[in-house]
């Protein structure tokens, strides 16, 4: 019964204040399901880490227990969400990071293609310079754009050396075309061009200016990211974290602010890439995660959707324990309906039932 002193208390403080400030049936209405909803909460949370044959009942709402105990409780009935689907979850948020740099430069390209003049040109594609290589991203016929598989370019290696140089290289066929995409001297990609015909140098020179537009809009694209991602997930970073916590604390809808600890650091920024983008495939979050620091992340949840992420979660980690991977993952909660203040109020307490989870497993 200890795992519900916190609802416990909740309630009690909650109610003396509505006596001594403001009594209203509303409010107290409010009070009353966020109490339920907390206790909910975490009992869903002590139980998620557990194995599902055997479990002790325990004060604490977090890490997983030995398997050899006897059950005495029964586990909340969540449906079993596939999340990994037995994907390894190193290469699979590997997979995962690389596909987002891909998209977000194909995003850019889709809002602003290059135009080319010259009428003579039969095929234009679009490649995403990692830092490493050059992959195929999308293909240009006419004003259309189809989205092309990751493989890598097809030339020889002095086009590339040149491309890499940041200069332009026609083919000694003088039919195929690479130009390089700069921005201050930084590789963002290129554009492949070929012709049945030849390309004059002429051309050459005006179809590279061309690039200048898009490499631009690439370049300011690729600033905004550094302004509100981590570079190692791709998740928001803390700056955009405070911002839009700052714009739901004010919803009309009840909004959820939980906080998630990974205990163990190893594999954290891994298993934080798998969650994000399954969290929003689910569409549990329109944003997804927030990275705030080594091993913390937030998520802001409608309340229609609490009961969901809690399985969400739990079957995120079953996943783990099933391909041998161990994930220990405690969780601070907070609705905003049931703060008194401003929004960084909000955050404080989420922090504090996060302090109270770890605390009350070390215990």
């Amino acid at each position: 019964m200890k795992r519900y002193f916190i609802p416990l208390i909740f309630f009690s403080i909650g109610l003396i204040l509505q006596f001594w400030l403001y009594f209203s049936w509303v409010t107290f209405g409010l009070l009353l399901s966020s109490t339920l909803l907390l206790s909910l909460l975490i009992y869903s949370v002590s139980e998620m880490s557990k194995p599902p044959e055997t479990f002790h009942e325990e004060t604490g709402n977090l890490h997983s227990v030995e398997r050899n105990t006897k059950p005495n409780i029964s586990l909340p009935n969540f449906p079993q969400t596939p999340i990994l689907n037995g994907e390894d979850p190193i290469l699979l948020a590997k997979e995962i990071l690389e596909k987002e740099k891909r998209n977000r430069f194909a995003d850019t390209v889709r809002s602003f293609p290059i135009r080319f003049a010259l009428p003579k040109i039969s095929s234009v594609m679009y490649a995403y310079f990692d830092g490493i290589k050059f992959n195929e991203t999308l293909w240009q016929k006419g004003n259309l754009l189809v989205d092309s598989l990751a493989d890598g370019i097809e030339w020889e290696e002095n086009d590339e050396i040149h491309v890499r140089k940041g200069n332009p290289q026609l083919s000694t066929d003088r039919k195929r075309l690479f130009l390089p995409i700069l921005a201050n001297r930084e590789i963002l990609g290129l554009v492949y061009l070929e012709t049945k015909e030849i390309f004059s140098d002429l051309e050459i020179n005006q179809l590279w200016l061309s690039t200048l537009p898009l490499a631009e809009r690439l370049l300011e694209s690729k600033q905004y990211e550094k302004a509100i991602l981590d570079p190692r997930t791709y998740l928001f970073n803390k700056s955009h974290f405070y911002q839009v916590a700052k714009e739901k604390f004010d919803s009309k809808e009840i909004q959820n602010l939980i906080l998630m600890k990974f205990v163990l650091k190893k594999h954290d920024l891994e298993y934080a890439i798998c969650l994000n983008q399954s969290l929003k495939e689910k569409g549990y979050s329109d944003l997804g995660l927030f990275f705030l620091e080594e091993q913390l992340l937030a998520s802001i949840i409608p309340n229609r959707s609490v009961l969901e992420f809690s399985g969400f979660i739990h079957s995120f980690v079953s996943d783990l324990e099933s391909l041998g991977y161990e994930c220990e993952i405690a969780l601070g909660f907070a609705p905003n309906k049931s703060i008194q203040g401003k929004y960084n109020h909000w955050i404080k307490q989420a922090f504090i039932s996060l302090e109270d989870s770890l605390l009350s497993n070390a215990a």
